[in-house]
């Protein structure tokens, strides 16, 4: 009994000694995590396109006719319409209370007036027809933010004083190609409307670009202009872009359109001679021999696309046509000592088959 009353003795000795030791001792407290700031998304918002540990954030807004006519920094009314291009406002102390100091909302807004201008460079890139007359290239940019597309087109058009009907005659006939394939185009995309809705923001984007390639052939005081347009567009959710082809050969001194049946003799057989060539020429270097057969198949719609050359007939098949998608679209030359048996010698092409340096540029 006596160790026991001993024992608890120095028990209740070492727990006072602790606690007059630090009186004021009491168990720590325990420390509240301040909440994350707050951060305001306007309601039209459909995309937080990045949020930074500091609180940053941008959102993407929904491109409508509401979200333009929101409260923007900048009075875009002031600027030149010409100048406005896009116009970018941004905001980080429009709700103190709510907005912490670093956060960023964004809103772009771009208006783009439908126009053609002249290439800047337009004197190295000038392709001269006579001492006053030249192809040179124009460009025409058109974007509409609400329908998500952008249109970059450039195509060849005749400069000069005086500028010649026959002049006018070709701008009309190039500008009114384009023009087609643009409004095509835009059909396109209004049709897929209600599919590009159901796509992420970030890829509702509608693209298409023209380009050219144009040639001079003069043979016998004569101008033959060939133009090629090289069409690439590309709609929203799709794999890849498509591509296909206008061409113009144009006699100059006529003010027409000069057609394969100009070229060749009443009744010549030369859409069989451009069949034979091609399928020989193409199966050098592809291998599906089922689409050459069919696409080189002796049919005005298979040779649609050709252009006339100083030294022969180039001829343009389209992607599917005669080869998969990934080998793009197949070109063959024929040239003129093949075509000459068939050809008319009321043509002037007709002297650039007996010497094509006549016919250079």
């Amino acid at each position: 009994m006596k160790k026991i009353a001993i024992t608890l003795l120095s028990t209740l000795f070492l727990a006072s000694f602790c606690f007059a030791a630090d009186p004021k001792q009491t168990p720590s407290p325990v420390t509240e995590e301040k909440p994350m700031p707050s951060v305001r998304i306007p309601t039209d918002a459909v995309e937080i396109t990045t949020v930074s540990p500091s609180g940053v954030v941008t959102v993407a807004p929904e491109e409508t006719e509401n979200t333009q006519n929101s409260t923007p920094t900048t009075d875009s009314s002031s600027l030149n319409k010409k100048d406005q291009s896009t116009v970018s406002t941004v905001s980080n102390e429009s709700n103190p209370k709510t907005l912490p100091k670093e956060a960023v909302v964004v809103t772009t807004v771009t208006s783009t007036p439908k126009n053609v201008i002249k290439n800047e460079e337009e004197e190295k890139e000038a392709l001269y027809i006579s001492q006053h007359l030249e192809i040179i290239p124009a460009i025409q940019h058109e974007e509409d933010k609400k329908m998500h597309y952008a249109i970059d087109v450039e195509f060849p058009q005749i400069k000069g004083a005086p500028l010649t009907m026959q002049a006018k005659q070709f701008n009309h006939l190039i500008n009114s190609m384009v023009q087609e394939s643009v409004h095509q185009f835009k059909n396109y995309v209004k049709a897929d409307a209600t599919h590009m809705k159901t796509l992420p923001v970030s890829l509702r984007h509608n693209t298409m670009r023209i380009d050219y390639d144009v040639d001079l052939v003069k043979p016998e005081k004569h101008t033959f202009i060939s133009v090629r347009l090289s069409i690439e567009g590309m709609q929203a959710g799709r794999a890849h872009p498509y591509h296909t082809y206008k061409v113009l050969n144009f006699d100059l001194q006529q003010g027409k359109e000069l057609t394969l049946n100009d070229i060749f003799k009443p009744g010549a057989k030369y859409l069989t001679l451009f069949a034979k060539y091609s399928h020989h020429t193409l199966l050098k270097t592809l291998h599906d021999k089922w689409m050459i057969s069919r696409g080189t198949t002796p049919t005005a719609k298979n040779y649609q696309f050709w252009n006339i050359q100083s030294d022969g007939i180039l001829i343009t098949f389209n992607e599917y046509q005669v080869a998969p998608y990934a080998k793009g679209a197949q070109e063959v030359a024929i040239p003129f000592h093949v075509l000459k048996p068939l050809m008319s010698s009321r043509t002037p092409i007709a002297a650039c088959a007996k010497n094509s340096t006549r016919c250079e540029a």
